[in-house]
Parts: structure tokens; C-alpha cells; sequence
């Protein structure tokens, strides 16, 4: 999941910074892919939670929704102003699409291992 993070938060950088010749990510996007993975485990209970669950999971929206936010916020900061961070960029675009991509591979990653562990008549 962490490099499936980082690997997507490039392509997510890229997508947005379209012809720059220099695109920031770091570890951060795959952070943000293990952050992701771990909500349906931390809200779940004990078991994990379905896709739909964490709309409807009220602890896991708002987590979810507050990271959103303050990751919007860090990109839209340095667009405002360059006292955020003087002299460097934050490649939150990577921190988004690390994000889903770890709630992706999560899941994908979780429906193998269901399907593996299902009995078989011998």
C-alpha cells in the first residue's frame, strides 16, 4: 500500500502540474495511503468497515473529512500566500492521491483475502 501510495501520488502530482518539468512527492503520498488504509480498520470495531460504511460511519466521515480539509487547506495556503512555507512546496496533490489510492488497494487487497479464506469441499 505505501508504494502503491507513492506511485499514485506522482501520478496525481503530475496529472495537476501538467508540462512543469518538477513535480514534488515524497513518503508523505504513501503516509496518506496507510492513513487511508487503516480508517476502515480503526472504525470497524473489530471487523472491517464495507466501502458505503464509512459514509455512514459518523467517526470515520469526520475523520476522514477533516483530513480532507487541512489538506486542502495546506495547498490552498502556499496559493494564497508563501508564508506557509517560505521557500518550499507541499505536494498535497500527492497527499490526496496517496489517500485514495490507499482506500482502493485496501479494499482490493481485502476482497482477495475474503475470497482466499472461503471454505472448499475437498
Amino acid at each position: 500500500i505505501l508504494a502503491t501510495g507513492i506511485c499514485e501520488g506522482a501520478v496525481t502530482t503530475r496529472v495537476v502540474h501538467w508540462g512543469d518539468p518538477l513535480i514534488l512527492v515524497g513518503i508523505s503520498a504513501g503516509v496518506s495511503a496507510l492513513l487511508a488504509a487503516s480508517i476502515p480498520l480503526i472504525y470497524g470495531r473489530g471487523r472491517v468497515l464495507r466501502p458505503l460504511e464509512l459514509i455512514t460511519n459518523r467517526s470515520a466521515l469526520m475523520f476522514s473529512l477533516v483530513w480532507l480539509v487541512m489538506t486542502f487547506f495546506t495547498g490552498a495556503s502556499q496559493y494564497i500566500s508563501n508564508t506557509f512555507v517560505p521557500g518550499t512546496q507541499i505536494a498535497w496533490e500527492a497527499h490526496l492521491g496517496g489517500f485514495f489510492a490507499g482506500l482502493i488497494i485496501f479494499y482490493l487487497l481485502e476482497a482477495a483475502r475474503s475470497n482466499s479464506l472461503k471454505p472448499t469441499l475437498h
